[in-house]
């Protein structure tokens, strides 16, 4: 079953859209965009509101003189039948303003900023978290920054992976960076939402895909689809392979090794015309060989990729897993997003932009 409606339909929609500030739902909106990124950058949103139509409170004193905002983006439908005021609405992103801009001519207030795991990218910490595991590590550091923890427990102790990185520490690391190379370890997601940071397995084995459904007929190669715009792309570069080699030294007796993946890639006959090679001091064989199969994976993951414009939804978030279907070619596969970009205005509608990328199933890595 899918997350979505696939069916490729003209419908009538009564798209609604509410920002409040501090709690408060305020008037006025002219247009709003939530970028909702997977997980090297916190979730960014921008929204505009006419001065004139917003309540006492709220004027020019107000926005020349505010040091904080929380700030919440909404958006949803209206039913056939409904009242406007029964319309429920779906937060797409809580966070804090960064930066106001007053349009005075034209009367408009303009709000940009971040959700709430911005700190978390801003923080930096040398601690090594000695006895602890990932999961209390992702508590500790939620809680420092006033997020909910939603984490699923861990029993290794995380020395058993973070050793890996203090070994080496000579300066801070950002408290993101310690807590997406844990996830990664695990084989966790760790992402923001609302006011909780989750830290457990991947949804995307188990969740309904959301499915983008094309079809094309006739001998003009009329084409449909559930989407608005499709763009596909492929790297005949990954396609045709590469290898990653991990370069390393035993910080003991001072030897060096490289690690290959594939093993034995970047000598023999058909090898790779492609080598990625990096540094990473510090490490025993066994972990730079785990360290290139991981990086291995990501870079391979950029061999296909898709951008597609739908009409916007509240259903689709960056851990659900997406799916197109109908081209019969190897495009069809499964895809992870990188990153959604909601727009509401009253000019264009409620539409979303997704960018997604994988590797062919072919190569056996692909998720």
């Amino acid at each position: 079953m899918a997350a979505n409606d696939a069916t490729a339909t003209s419908v009538a929609r009564r798209p609604r859209a509410a920002v409040a500030i501090d709690g408060t739902r305020l008037p006025g909106i002219v247009d709003l965009e939530v970028s909702s990124n997977s997980l090297h950058a916190p979730d960014e949103f921008h929204a505009t509101l006419a001065l004139a139509d917003l309540p006492p409170g709220y004027g020019w004193s107000y926005w020349a003189s505010v040091d904080q905002a929380s700030v919440e983006l909404f958006a949803g439908f209206v039913a056939a039948g409904q009242a406007e005021a029964d319309a429920s609405l779906t937060s797409l992103i809580l966070g804090k303003a960064d930066r106001v801009e007053i349009d005075a001519l034209a009367m408009l207030v303009r709000i940009s900023g971040r959700d709430l795991s911005a700190p978390l990218f801003e923080n930096r910490t040398s601690e090594k978290f000695d006895n602890q595991t990932s999961s209390q590590i992702a508590t500790t550091l939620a809680t420092r920054r006033g997020l909910t923890p939603v984490v699923t427990p861990t029993t290794a102790l995380a020395g058993r992976y973070y050793e890996l990185e203090t070994a080496r520490l000579t300066r801070e690391v950002i408290e993101w960076d310690v807590l997406s190379y844990l996830a990664r370890e695990e084989g966790f997601d760790v992402f923001v939402s609302g006011s909780s940071l989750y830290f457990q397995p991947p949804a995307a084995g188990s969740a309904a895909p959301y499915v983008l459904s094309y079809s094309a007929s006739g001998s003009s190669g009329a084409s449909a689809g559930n989407f608005l715009d499709l763009r596909l792309e492929r790297d005949l570069v990954l396609a045709a392979g590469i290898t990653v080699v991990v370069k390393s030294w035993n910080c003991k007796d001072y030897t060096g090794f490289a690690a290959s993946v594939p093993a034995g890639g970047g000598t023999g006959a058909g090898a790779s015309d492609r080598s990625y090679s990096c540094v990473m001091p510090g490490l025993k064989p066994d972990q730079a060989q785990k360290f290139g199969q991981s990086q291995y994976k990501e870079i391979s993951r950029h061999e296909r990729s898709l951008s597609v414009t739908l009409p916007g939804d509240t259903v689709l978030t960056p851990q659900t897993p997406l799916s197109l279907q109908g081209t019969g070619s190897g495009f069809d596969q499964s895809y992870l997003i990188d990153r959604i970009d909601r727009r509401f205005s009253f000019e264009g509608g409620f539409t979303m932009t997704v960018h997604a990328k994988n590797v062919s199933p072919s190569d056996g890595t692909s998720s």
